[in-house]
């Protein structure tokens, strides 16, 4: 049988936007995702583009590493060793919010 997707309800954080973006993620199929990525000082959230919906929410802390690939690609590992590619032209200003989180970035 067939079940519809579940969606998360908007649940954002109550503190202040370090950035938001739009960014594409690529899935398990090799093909890219528009999505909304908002970064806050204690989590970073992955959301449909028009920020109706939380797709994913992690912790600064749940990452192991973030890996810029040339100007507008970069990887996140995490520390369960899932990991995430993302594109967008403003990746500079990620990896610094990153590193202002300490997280390791290369």
């Amino acid at each position: 049988s067939w079940f519809p997707p579940q969606k998360n309800s908007l649940r954002l954080p109550n503190e202040p936007v370090s950035l938001a973006i739009p960014i594409l993620r690529q899935n398990w199929l090799f093909s890219w995702n528009q999505r909304s990525f908002l970064m806050y000082e204690t989590v970073f959230i992955r959301c449909s583009p028009d920020v109706s919906e939380v797709k994913q929410s992690r912790t600064y802390s749940s990452v192991k590493c973030v890996k810029k690939h040339g100007d507008n690609s970069f990887n996140i590992t995490y520390r369960n060793d899932e990991t995430e590619l993302y594109y967008t032209p403003r990746a500079s200003e990620v990896l610094q919010v990153f590193q202002d989180r300490l997280c390791f970035v290369v």
